[in-house]
């Protein structure tokens, strides 16, 4: 999938290990599977196959965004690049979704 990310700040921390466990600490390693999984996946609907990413919509003034877990409570959140799209019934089209954006790396709960 193709990745983009809000700030070059996230995407350096993403991207390089050393600065990875430097910002993420304990959860640096699988949270480092988690975004390299995101990467190989061709689409979202990949994501969404994998039980263990418990791919999620967020709801309220978050409604946009979508989430992954790392673990525990921490989560990798990310919107979809473009309008999301949906079939009649309303539907998201997962397969449809090549390219997302990566926006934050938190425990929102």
């Amino acid at each position: 999938m193709k990745l983009s990310y809000k700030s070059k700040k996230l995407e350096k921390s993403l991207n390089n290990d050393a600065k990875l466990v430097k910002t993420y600490g304990e959860i640096a390693r699988k949270l480092k599977q988690r975004h390299d999984d995101l990467i190989d996946a061709p689409t979202l609907q990949d994501i969404k196959d994998n039980p263990v990413m418990k791919l999620h919509l967020l709801k309220g003034n978050r409604k946009h965004d979508w989430a992954i877990t790392i673990q525990r409570n921490w989560r990798l959140c990310f919107q979809v690049v473009g309008d999301t799209p949906t079939n009649e019934h309303g539907q998201v089209q997962y397969i449809m979704i090549t390219a997302i954006e990566i926006i934050s790396v938190e425990d929102y709960h």
